[in-house]
């Protein structure tokens, strides 16, 4: 996205389209669907000019100045990206709910720090982080996999030089093998990532050096073969790569697996675009240049651009109180052009070319660089400092409340008469609540077909007990893991990501689940002595696969009944509410009374729980509804009893779960026939 030089009329008009096809996806991603593969002609772009200088040196001087290279970069990308952080910062401190300024916080410092790709990695392939609200700094996902490409590329070629002088082979030839094989197996991991539905491929960034090892090929062949002396062959490389980007924008659609081998067309398109320019005279180009100027001066400020835009959309709704209509993205779509040309004109060129900077050795650079992220972070560290106190206040006024009889779900049970005090109350705070989470049962949770099994409780006890599911058997956790200790079980867990235990079939995103769910039937047989096995999951997962009712029922038959031979006793627990708005936003619009972000109970229960209806259809399986500590009246909460439930959408809050604990208890005591303490 960057050039330290004046750069040709065909590169600028690239940089346009790429940033305005990402801007206006942003705004308009009902209409524009391709524009994300502005970011694709991005990286392109890079790789053809970092490599354009990098190679130049190389072969004039069998050298790399390394820091020099590094330096420069820092003066041309660092200031306009602190800047957007620092600014950002301020008004998410203003104007963002509590419960999403951790998580910007955390993105922030990887955007300073240029992790952020990895971060959002791995939240797409970790399914607890699956449903996070987009931050205000997500769009630095691309400039971090851009900067780990700046400090890998030159540290490579240096590699190559040497092993080029040891043994003794052709600089270019050398140089070339390197580039193609690098090429060929992050093109191969980027296909490999696509076919598996691996999310993370998108952020990957060795699943996106190919696209830059493009624009590295073209300015090889640039400066090492005579390609640019053809004058005919570059018109037909300019026109097969308009073509192959204008059908790129027309036929890629977010619905497709990206990057893969489908992101070769925007690619390939930009590649012969940038060869094709490569022997056009800038001084000749005339009429043409003129025509094109509003293009070359978009492109000129198409950096700042594309760091500012997501800011502003992502912060409106908060700043302005409604959504985005038409007329507020124009609106948009025009502030993020002038507020670009104004910090690209007053902050990026006159720091670029910073002569206290330049003229010294590239050390005053790296050191003037860590002195602004530690001061654009500055916001941040506030934010941090803030959430420790929240953090103790919240450790303390939780301790107070659970010495009380109605505190949580404890508030819902029959008979009991709750203070005006406690149900005021709201633990945990909610810039925290997202962290609420039972992370012992999280960390146990497979992601694979491979069956992990973690035991709590009194472990070593004769009384052993199953807790099998995906993560919403995982946030019963923290209420059964007390009434294990308290009953000297020994408490195994069973957990596996998006996997409804059963051996019913899948479709291809969830065809894992019937091999884990086999793995972990013959495990559990095979520890035996199980007394009984607790069985939920989130009843959308399957629900929504499209299974037949018959083979549903039968999927569940084929895991319960080998474990009911072995005389284990099985309960199943109904899943719990999945709410379609986000409730962690309605309360914190609330001072005291949350009953007002309460919603009718078939609102949050529209998905039928095939795996409750099937336990009630097969003999010897007890179910448990805890419904009634969730919902009453037929409305359900989002706070009871001073707790907030949720930690997202339908995941219930460490803290809320341990509250569950009595409750759960008389439920079990109830399914078992037995009595427990």
């Amino acid at each position: 996205m960057a050039s330290t030089k004046p750069l040709r009329t065909d590169i600028q008009v690239l940089r346009a389209v790429a940033v305005m096809l990402v801007v206006l996806f942003h705004l308009w991603p009902g209409r524009v669907r391709s524009g994300f593969i502005g970011v694709d002609i991005f990286f392109v772009i890079s790789g053809f000019l970092i490599s354009s200088h990098l190679f130049s040196e190389a072969f004039s001087t069998l050298g790399v100045s390394v820091f020099q290279f590094w330096a420069r970069r820092i003066r041309r990308l660092l200031p306009i990206a602190f800047l957007v952080v620092a600014a950002t910062s301020i008004v998410v401190l203003v104007v963002l709910p509590l419960s999403e300024r951790v998580e910007f916080g955390k993105q922030a410092i990887a955007s300073v720090f240029y992790y952020e790709n990895w971060v959002l990695a791995f939240d797409s392939v970790n399914y607890l982080n699956a449903d996070n609200a987009p931050t205000a700094v997500q769009q630095y996902w691309s400039l971090s996999v851009e900067e780990q490409f700046y400090i890998l590329w030159p540290l490579l070629l240096i590699t190559v030089l040497m092993v080029s002088r040891k043994i003794r082979a052709k600089l270019s030839l050398t140089i070339f093998s390197t580039l193609f094989v690098l090429v060929l197996l992050s093109l191969s991991l980027s296909i490999l990532l696509g076919v598996t539905n691996n999310p993370s491929g998108y952020f990957n960034t060795f699943s996106r050096i190919w696209e830059f090892g493009f624009g590295a090929i073209c300015a090889f062949l640039v400066l090492k073969t005579s390609v640019i002396s053809r004058e005919n062959l570059l018109r037909a490389f300019q026109f097969c790569g308009w073509i192959l980007l204008i059908a790129s924008i027309a036929l890629i659609t977010p619905e497709l697996q990206f990057p893969g081998w489908i992101a070769i067309l925007p690619v390939t398109g930009t590649a012969l675009i940038l060869l094709g320019g490569s022997g056009v005279n800038e001084n000749q180009a005339g009429n043409n240049k003129q025509l094109l100027k509003p293009a070359t001066w978009l492109g000129g400020i198409s950096y700042s651009m594309y760091l500012w835009h997501w800011p502003l959309i992502i912060l409106f709704p908060f700043v302005f109180g409604h959504d985005l209509h038409t007329q507020n993205k124009i609106e948009i779509l025009i502030a993020v052009v002038v507020i670009s040309w104004a910090s690209t004109r007053f902050v990026e060129k006159p720091l670029q070319n910073l002569q206290i900077l330049t003229k010294a050795k590239p050390r005053r650079t790296f050191v003037a660089a860590l002195l602004a992220a530690i001061l654009c972070l500055m916001p941040v560290c506030y934010l941090f400092f803030d959430m420790n106190a929240r953090a103790a206040h919240s450790a303390e006024l939780t301790k107070e409340l659970q010495l009380q009889d109605c505190f949580g779900a404890e508030s819902r049970i029959p008979g009991i008469l709750c203070s005006a005090d406690v149900t005021t109350a709201l633990v945990p705070d909610l810039a925290l609540v997202h962290d609420d989470l039972p992370t012992e049962a999280n960390a146990c949770k497979s992601d694979t077909t491979e069956v992990t099994v973690c035991s709590f409780g009194k472990v070593g006890s004769k009384t052993k007990v199953a807790l099998v599911g995906d993560s919403h058997a995982g946030h019963w956790f923290p209420a059964l893991e007390q009434i294990a200790l308290n009953n000297n079980w020994q408490l195994d867990l069973y957990l596996r990501s998006s996997c409804t235990f059963s051996l019913v079939p899948r479709s291809e995103m969830y065809s894992q689940c019937p091999i884990w769910s086999q793995g972990a039937l013959e495990t559990l047989v095979a520890q035996g002595d199980y007394k009984f096995a607790i069985i939920t999951s989130l009843a959308p997962n399957l629900y929504n696969d499209g299974q037949s009712s018959e083979s549903v029922t039968e999927g569940f038959a084929s895991v319960w009944e080998p474990l009911l031979a072995e005389g284990t006793k099985i309960v199943v627990i109904k899943d719990t509410p999945y709410w379609l708005e986000d409730p962690l936003t309605c309360i914190s619009q609330q001072q005291s009374d949350f009953s007002v972000c309460d919603v009718p109970q078939d609102v949050v229960f529209q998905t039928p729980d095939l795996e409750y209806l099937a336990a009630q259809q097969i003999d010897g399986v007890t179910t448990v509804d805890m419904t009634p500590y969730f919902c009453s009246n037929s409305k359900c909460s989002t706070v009871i009893g001073g707790v907030i439930v949720y930690s997202d959408f339908h995941h219930m809050t460490s803290t809320f779960s341990k509250s569950l604990r009595l409750p759960l208890k008389k439920a079990l005591e109830e399914a078992l026939d037995t009595k427990l303490k």
